[in-house]
């Protein structure tokens, strides 16, 4: 009567042992993703761009003829630029209120990224 008790004791121990260690296998794999993932999120590349302070004289003239045209009643109080040679510009309206608005090198408008 002992020997079948053991038997029965020693396969039902080698099954815990065998479910354990496919866990901790499963742990390490799933550790490693979010770490993988954090990895990538964080390249330069796809951070948002950072903007430098430019003077409105040194804006490209189809910039400023855009904001002639477009916002014929405003005036441009600040600019900026990116690495990317995108303009970041804040104008000043007539009604009082800011408005900030995005363009290339060429004058065309840009969606903020």
């Amino acid at each position: 009567m002992k020997k079948p008790i053991i038997a029965f004791i020693l396969m039902l121990s080698t099954s815990f042992a065998v479910q354990a260690q496919v866990d901790v296998k499963t742990a390490v794999v799933n550790n490693n993703s979010p770490k993988q993932q954090l990895t990538t999120a964080a390249k330069p590349h796809q951070l948002a761009p950072t903007y430098t302070n430019v003077t409105v004289s040194d804006l490209p003239l189809a910039v400023t003829e855009a904001v002639a045209t477009d916002f014929q009643t405003a005036t441009i109080s600040k600019a900026f630029v990116n690495n990317k040679g995108e303009y970041k510009l804040l104008l000043k309206l007539a009604e009082k209120e800011n408005l900030t608005v995005f363009a290339n090198t060429n004058g065309e408008w840009i969606k903020e990224e």
